[in-house]
């Protein structure tokens, strides 16, 4: 596997390392965009649930922005 490596020549080598970057890349966002973080459990009852009693204060829009990115989406709706 090394000879077929070394045959590709210098091309392969900036193939090799981006192709390891990616995968760090991957990797990390795969542990670090967790569910938890983009939906806390809970957050869609509690946005409905507001929305049954009426137009939210904006106090609690303000709280569902910074809770969580799906917050920051539903906030701007």
């Amino acid at each position: 596997m090394f000879s077929i490596i070394l045959a590709a020549g210098w091309p392969i080598w900036p193939l090799i390392v981006s192709s390891v970057v990616a995968l760090a890349i991957v990797i990390e966002r795969y542990f670090s965009l967790t569910d938890a973080r983009i939906a806390p459990p809970g957050l869609t009852k509690a946005v409905i649930d507001n929305l049954h009693e009426g137009i939210p204060p904006t106090d609690a829009i303000a709280q569902l922005e910074r809770n969580s990115l799906l917050g920051q989406v539903l906030s701007s709706g």
